[in-house]
C-alpha cells in the first residue's frame, strides 16, 4: 500500500496537481494519509537523510521478524 500511495503522491506532483502542495519543510499538505514510510534496508540512507533534518519527529519503527 505505501508504494501504491508513494507512486500516486510522485504522479500528482508530476501532473501539478494542487493535491500535491506541499508547505515550506517539504511535506504535503493535503495527502498526509500515511506516514513516510522506509523500507530498510534498501531506503537506509534516505531514512537517514530525513532523520537528520528532523530530529525532533515522533519515528515509529516496527521491530524485526515481524514482531
Amino acid at each position: 500500500m505505501v508504494k501504491n500511495i508513494k507512486r500516486y503522491r510522485r504522479e500528482l506532483e508530476k501532473e501539478g496537481n494542487p493535491l500535491a502542495e506541499k508547505d515550506e519543510k517539504g511535506d504535503f499538505l493535503y495527502m498526509e494519509v500515511v506516514p513516510m514510510t522506509y523500507i530498510l534496508p534498501g531506503d537506509y540512507t534516505i531514512f537517514v537523510e530525513e532523520f537528520r533534518r528532523k530530529p525532533d519527529e515522533m519515528w515509529i519503527m516496527k521491530p524485526t521478524a515481524r514482531a
